[in-house]
C-alpha cells in the first residue's frame, strides 16, 4: 500500500514537473514570437520619435506664437500720465489715465479715460484745466476708406494664422516622407536579412561537402582535384556570404534611422529580430488606381502648401492696394467735465472730426502691388508645375505596382523551375548519374532564383510603400490617428 501511494505521488510530481517544463516552452515560444520585429513596431517608432517629425511639430508650435503675437496688436492699452510744474509762477499741475482698445473692423479703436488738474495755467493753456472733480470722455476713431477692410495689423493676424495651416501640412508632408521612408527601411532589411540567410545555406552546403570529401580523398575513394574544385565553390559562396551580410549590416544601419528608443536614440537589430516574410503582391487595377488618385491630387499636402502660400500672396496684394487709396479717418468723441469750475466747461461736449489725406504719389503702393502680383503669378506657376510632378509620380507608382506584381509571379515561377532542376540534379547524384559539380550548379542557381525572388517582392513592397504616401493611405502608413490637415 505504501509502495503504492509513493508511486502515485512520483508519477504526481513528475507530471507537475512535465507541465512546467511544457508551460515555459510555451511561454519561451511566445517571447521568442514577440521579439521578432514587426513593420508596425517599426511605423509607430517613427512616428514617434524621429527627430525630423519632432522638428516639423516645434515649428507648428513656433507658428502658434507667431499668431499669438500678431493678435497682440489689438491688445488694450492703459496709459497714465501727470504733468507738474517744479518752478516758475504757474503751479498749475495735471494727472490723466486712460484705456484704449484697437478695434479689428474700420481700422479703428475705441477709446476712454478720466483727466483733473490743480492750480492756475497760464492762458496758452487753458485746454489743461478741469472743473474740480475733472473730465471723463471717450470715443471712437474709424478709417472710411484706406485701412477700413484691411491693414497691416489683419494681415499679420491672417498670415499668421496661414503659417500654423501651412506648419499643419509640412508636419503632415514630413510625417508621409517618414514613414515611406521607415517602410522601404524596413522591407530592406528583411530582404537583406532573407538573402543572407540563403547565402548561408549555400555556404553550409559547401561546408559539408568539403568535409565529406576530405574523407573520401583521405580514404582514397575520390582524387585531391575533387577537393579542390569544391574549395574553390567553397571560397566563392564565403565571398558571397561575406557580401550579403555587409549588405544586411548597412540595412540594419540604416532602419536604425526609423527605429529608436524613448529617447530618441537608434536602436540596431540583428538577424535575431527577423520576422515574416515580405508582402504579398495585393491586385491593384492600375487605371483605376489613377484614375482615384488623380481625383484626389490637390489633397496632396504639396499642392495645398502651394495654396496656403497663395493666400498669403493674396493677402500681401490687398494690402498694397490699400496704401493706394486715400485716408479719410472719422474720429467721435463725448466729454464732460464734473463739479465746480468755469460756466465754459459745464455741458457735455460732442466733437466729430474728419481727416482727409491724399498720397500725391504712390510709388510705394505701386511697388508692393507689383510685387505682390509677381509672387502670385510665380506661385500659380509654381502650382501647375508641382502638380504636373504629382502626376507623373502617380502614373510611375502605377506602372511600378503593376510591373512589380508580375515580376514577382516570375521570379516565383522561375524559383519552382530552379527547384525542380536542383531536386532532379539531387536524384541523379545519389544514384550515381551525376558530379557534385552539376549539383553545385543547381544549388546556386536555385539561390540566384531565391535571391532574386526576394529582389522582386521588395521591388514590389517599395512600390505599395510610394502607393501609400502618395494616395495618403494614413492608416496603412500608421497614421490612422492623424487627419489630412497634419494635426496629431
Amino acid at each position: 500500500m505504501m509502495r503504492m501511494v509513493c508511486a502515485f505521488f512520483q508519477r504526481l510530481v513528475l507530471g507537475a514537473i512535465a507541465l512546467s517544463f511544457s508551460l515555459l516552452l510555451i511561454i519561451y515560444a511566445g517571447s521568442a514570437r514577440a521579439s521578432e520585429l514587426t513593420l508596425k513596431e517599426v511605423l509607430e517608432s517613427a512616428r514617434e520619435h524621429f527627430p525630423q517629425v519632432a522638428a516639423a511639430m516645434a515649428a507648428r508650435d513656433a507658428r502658434r506664437g507667431d499668431l499669438l503675437a500678431a493678435q497682440g496688436a489689438f491688445d488694450a492699452q492703459a496709459t497714465q500720465s501727470t504733468r507738474q510744474r517744479l518752478s516758475g509762477f504757474w503751479d498749475g499741475k495735471t494727472f490723466e489715465s486712460s484705456v484704449t482698445k484697437p478695434l479689428e473692423n474700420f481700422g479703428g479703436k475705441v477709446y476712454g479715460g478720466y483727466r483733473i488738474s490743480e492750480g492756475e495755467f497760464p492762458i496758452y493753456e487753458d485746454i489743461m484745466f478741469t472743473n474740480s472733480f475733472g473730465e471723463l470722455k471717450a470715443g471712437v476713431s474709424l478709417s472710411l476708406l484706406r485701412d477700413r477692410e484691411i491693414d497691416a495689423r489683419r494681415v499679420k493676424r491672417m498670415n499668421s494664422a496661414i503659417d500654423i495651416r501651412a506648419a499643419d501640412l509640412d508636419l503632415l508632408a514630413t510625417r508621409l516622407a517618414v514613414q515611406e521612408a521607415a517602410m522601404r527601411a524596413f522591407y530592406s532589411w528583411q530582404a537583406a536579412g532573407r538573402q543572407m540567410d540563403i547565402y548561408r545555406t549555400l555556404l553550409a552546403l559547401a561546408k559539408d561537402r568539403d568535409q565529406a570529401l576530405s574523407r573520401r580523398v583521405a580514404q582514397g575513394d575520390a582524387p585531391e582535384i575533387l577537393r579542390v574544385e569544391n574549395r574553390q565553390i567553397l571560397i566563392r559562396r564565403e565571398i558571397l556570404m561575406a557580401e550579403a551580410d555587409q549588405r544586411f549590416r548597412d540595412a540594419s544601419t540604416m532602419l536604425s534611422l526609423y527605429l529608436r528608443d524613448d529617447a530618441r536614440q537608434p536602436v540596431r537589430v540583428g538577424a535575431e529580430r527577423l520576422g515574416a516574410a515580405l508582402p504579398e503582391p495585393q491586385i491593384f487595377h492600375a487605371e483605376a488606381l489613377l484614375s482615384e488618385a488623380l481625383q484626389r491630387l490637390d489633397e496632396r499636402p504639396e499642392l495645398r502648401l502651394i495654396d496656403a502660400r497663395l493666400e498669403t500672396g493674396m493677402n500681401e496684394l490687398m494690402l498694397a492696394q490699400n496704401i493706394l487709396k486715400p485716408r479719410l479717418d472719422v474720429d467721435f468723441e463725448v466729454s464732460r467735465d464734473f463739479g465746480d469750475g468755469s460756466i465754459t466747461r459745464e455741458g457735455t461736449d460732442v466733437i466729430l472730426g474728419l481727416k482727409l489725406v491724399i498720397p500725391l504719389q504712390t510709388r510705394l503702393g505701386e511697388g508692393q502691388r507689383a510685387r505682390a502680383r509677381a509672387e502670385i503669378a510665380r506661385m500659380r506657376h509654381e502650382r501647375q508645375m508641382q502638380a504636373d510632378q504629382l502626376e507623373v509620380e502617380l502614373r510611375m507608382i502605377a506602372t511600378a505596382i503593376s510591373t512589380s506584381s508580375r515580376l514577382v509571379e516570375l521570379a516565383e515561377a522561375e524559383l519552382a523551375q530552379a527547384r525542380l532542376m536542383e531536386k532532379a540534379e539531387r536524384t541523379r547524384f545519389e544514384n550515381g548519374e551525376s558530379d557534385f559539380f552539376l549539383l553545385n550548379i543547381r544549388e546556386e542557381r536555385v539561390a540566384d532564383a531565391e535571391v532574386r525572388a526576394i529582389d522582386a517582392r521588395l521591388r514590389y513592397a517599395v512600390a505599395e510603400a510610394d502607393l501609400f504616401a502618395a494616395t495618403l493611405a494614413l492608416a496603412a502608413l500608421g497614421l490612422k490617428d492623424f487627419d489630412l490637415q497634419g494635426r496629431g
